[in-house]
């Protein structure tokens, strides 16, 4: 049960961020599906953490918020050309924050959940 309350949460915060990109500003009830993404993506979450050993369970949810993270920015830049870079360019430090926030949450998400051996190579 806490896998899917703490490392749950930020999955599905995630997938309401994902969710947020990918649907059509003038979807009839945007909000609603939204909100419909992120109760799905928990109670998926939940699903997964009880169907899991808890120790698999936490690596998986972790990894899968990581990959949400960085999926995020990726629909505006391929759909309008928009992103990261134009934000910064432009001044819109806001959404180039949030942006970069969600690389860099991704990145440190995947990079906690490498196996050992992969972290500890001697340079």
């Amino acid at each position: 049960m806490n896998v899917a309350i703490i490392a749950g949460l930020p999955l599905a915060i995630a997938a309401l961020l994902l969710a947020n990109r990918l649907l059509p500003v003038a979807l009839p009830g945007r909000m609603v599906w939204e909100a419909t993404a992120f109760f799905l993506a928990w109670l998926a979450a939940l699903v997964h953490a009880l169907c899991m050993r808890p120790g698999r369970a936490w690596i998986w949810q972790v990894r899968c918020t990581g990959l949400l993270c960085l999926a995020a920015p990726m629909p505006l830049m391929f759909v309008s050309g928009s992103g990261l870079f134009t934000w910064i360019g432009t001044g819109d430090h806001v959404r180039a924050g949030v942006d970069l926030a969600l690389i860099l949450t991704g990145i440190t998400m995947l990079a906690v959940t490498m196996p050992r051996r992969w972290r500890n190579v001697a340079t």
